[in-house]
């Protein structure tokens, strides 16, 4: 079983803490890119929390952005944590903004990428080598004039998520305009909920945001945006376009690390949703397949199980918790599945990042078989998505094949269209060593006729030790199909004996004319041997005398077998229909063979006992065997219980037995109660 198709995520590569640079990272926040949060402050010289010596701070073009709040992206095999900002429509209108206001807020929904815009905004429009403070939440800002009045320099003040900032102690009216006339600008991020709550009203945040230049970031972005995302030639910008779904793009970078890393502490930890987790696996798995378009939940549940702990993971947790869990809307956007709804069902598909860090971690090769037969059965009523699941895998698999990888070979045989394509594949899988294909191998030329190139396949299969059952029948059967083209080119040269076994083969296979032509051949040409098989003949043939006189010849020649026969056609004391009746009805209850209670409700119903039939019936499929709950279905039509008889008719399709569709329908009109001698045979 291949491993999971996700890698555990790279380390933050944030810088530690030192004595100058302290990590905040147990809150939550809010900005363009996703990764771990945190806040960064810059202590006092004394290692107090507060406003440190302006010359430490750091120059705004040289800092990194994360560590202010931008969200990086940390997911497997993205190398980059920042890919390139793109510039949005709202830059153009934010020009000049220090010059007639000195607060800048930028607000947006979730994942929008307001820190990432504000931070752009700060690096345009503040003087290189510009220096910036970015206090943590609840720090006291009214030093800050006192601190910065008379120092050489440029200084900017930085506040993501500004709420952290209000207050008496915090940045008020009377505080901007100190740093203003110090030109000093004040650069923020609020959540679009969160300042509305703060600005309509009365008090302190109200007058202080009346004061801003305030901007909204979307999630939609403008054909232009979206031509400029296009442009930026960056393989994470163009995944993010291509796969972002009904989310923005910035929300699909955040989203992406986000669910990578749920996903990833799901399977590190002790999850208490072990089926959801696997669900979600096959559903990226499946997708990668080729498989387009939402997933049943009968699709998911056949791929879930073909996972080592599948069916385990399933009675630990049912599929409507599994399903509950893995579509939870996260940053309410999405969850690492989406569901979509049909007229009568549900489907899901998984979210487009998860997808992408799969691809990423790992080629299509590593996905197991099982899964791909399961891609390949579950789309069966779909033939445009069926090929294209054949077409994802032969792209994959078949240069590997070509050079005879053994495993690429036997799923090039899976994914074949057409059965001698397939056998093709199968051939050169098992010459290339994978042993346990060569009944499959026999089986499949058997079927095409080729039981000599069959009989090596089934030979190697049939002797290895766990060797299926079935094997050492198709390895007959090749032997038989052999024995019949052999036996017929010796009937053809006139070898009497030849034809004699020929007869003997046909007879058992029921072609009962075939047979008889056979043994005559064999009785032209004088072959006592052959006189048996030919009163066998005529017994079945319905020649009770002629077979007598056959059969008298051969035990005359001393066939005992024959001899046997003719004692038991010629005895007085055969049994007739009651004796054979009362027989069954003494072994009944201990017999092993289910057909004897069968027989005897076939016998009962003849003779027009219908609920001792009925009840013989009900033992027999009690038993084993649906041809008793056919012959009861058919016995239930009879009598105008319609219901009642497509109830059983459904047992004995059920069960395996193919003749049931002529009892299903329902009699024109209910006939009178049945005679003993109305059942046809």
């Amino acid at each position: 079983m291949a491993p999971e198709p996700y890698a555990p995520l790279p380390t933050t590569s944030s810088p530690p803490p030192t004595a100058d640079h302290v990590d905040f990272r147990d809150g939550t926040f809010h900005g363009p890119v996703v990764g771990v949060q945190h806040h960064t402050t810059y202590t006092s010289a004394d290692g107090g929390f507060g406003l440190a010596d302006p010359a430490s701070r750091p120059v705004a073009a040289e800092a990194d952005p994360v560590a202010f709040g931008v969200r990086p992206v940390r997911r497997p095999g993205v190398h980059d944590p920042l890919p390139p900002y793109v510039r949005r429509d709202l830059d153009a209108m934010l020009s000049g903004w220090r010059e007639r206001h000195g607060l800048l807020v930028i607000t947006g929904g979730p994942l929008t990428g307001k820190s990432r815009t504000a931070w752009a905004a700060l690096l345009r429009d503040t003087p290189p080598g510009t220096r910036v403070y970015a206090p943590a939440p609840g720090t006291d800002l009214r030093p800050l004039p006192s601190l910065l009045r008379g120092r050489p320099g440029h200084y900017a003040l930085w506040l993501d998520e500004l709420e952290g900032y209000l207050g008496d102690h915090g940045l008020t009216a009377g505080l901007l305009a100190e740093l203003t006339a110090l030109d000093v600008p004040v650069v923020a991020t609020m959540t679009d909920d969160v300042y509305d709550e703060h600005r309509f009203g009365s008090g302190a945040a109200p007058r202080l945001l009346s004061r801003a230049r305030t901007e909204a970031v979307s999630s939609r972005w403008s054909a232009a945006e979206l031509d400029r995302f296009a442009a930026a030639g960056s393989p994470l910008l163009d995944e993010a376009l291509a796969r972002r779904g009904t989310t923005g793009v910035t929300q699909y970078l955040a989203l992406g690390t986000e669910l990578a890393e749920l996903l990833l502490r799901a399977r590190l930890s002790t999850s208490r949703h072990p089926y959801g987790r696997l669900l979600v696996r096959a559903a990226v798995e499946l997708t990668m397949c080729g498989v387009t378009g939402g997933l049943h939940r009968s699709l998911l549940e056949q791929a879930a199980r073909c996972y080592p702990a599948g069916r385990a993971a399933s009675h630990r947790e049912s599929f409507e918790s599994a399903i509950a869990w893995a579509t939870e809307l996260r940053h309410g956007l999405t969850g690492l599945l989406v569901a979509s709804s049909r007229p009568d069902h549900t489907v899901w598909r998984p979210y487009g990042s998860l997808v992408a860090d799969a691809e990423r971690h790992g080629p299509l090769t590593r996905i197991d078989r099982e899964i791909w037969r399961a891609a390949l059965d579950g789309t069966k009523d779909s033939a445009d998505v069926h090929e294209a699941v054949r077409a994802t895998g032969r792209a994959a698999f078949e240069a590997s094949a070509e050079a005879g990888d053994p495993e690429a070979l036997r799923l090039m045989a899976l994914l074949a269209e057409h059965p001698a394509e397939q056998l093709s594949w199968y051939r050169r899988a098992a010459d290339a060593g994978i042993t346990e294909l060569a009944a499959r191998v026999g089986e499949l030329l058997l079927a095409d006729g080729k039981p000599e190139e069959a009989l090596p396949y089934l030979r190697t299969a049939a002797e290895q030790p766990d060797a299926a059952p079935a094997t050492a029948r198709l390895l007959g059967r090749a032997h038989l199909a052999l024995a019949e083209t052999w036996l017929r080119r010796g009937e053809q040269g006139d070898d009497a004996e030849a034809a004699q076994h020929l007869g003997d083969l046909l007879l058992g296979r029921g072609e009962l004319r075939a047979a008889g032509n056979s043994y005559s051949t064999a009785e032209s040409h004088g072959y006592p041997p052959a006189a048996r098989g030919r009163g066998m003949h005529l017994l079945l043939w319905g020649e009770p005398a002629e077979a007598e006189m056959y059969l008298a010849r051969a035990a005359d020649a001393g066939d005992p077998i024959a001899a046997t026969l003719r004692k038991n056609l010629r005895s007085e004391d055969a049994r007739g229909p009651r004796e054979l009746e009362t027989s069954l009805e003494d072994t009944m209850m201990e017999s092993i063979y289910p057909w004897d209670h069968t027989h005897l409700g076939h016998l009962r119903e003849k003779q027009g006992r219908l609920e001792d039939a009925r009840f013989a019936y009900e033992l027999g499929y009690a038993q084993g065997d649906p041809y008793a709950a056919h012959r009861l279905a058919r016995l239930l039509h009879r009598q105008g219980r319609t219901e009642e008889a497509a109830e059983w008719s459904r047992k004995a399709a059920a069960g395996g037995y193919p003749g049931t569709a002529a009892a299903a329908a329902p009699p024109a009109t209910p006939p009178p109660t049945p005679a003993p001698d109305t059942v046809r045979e």
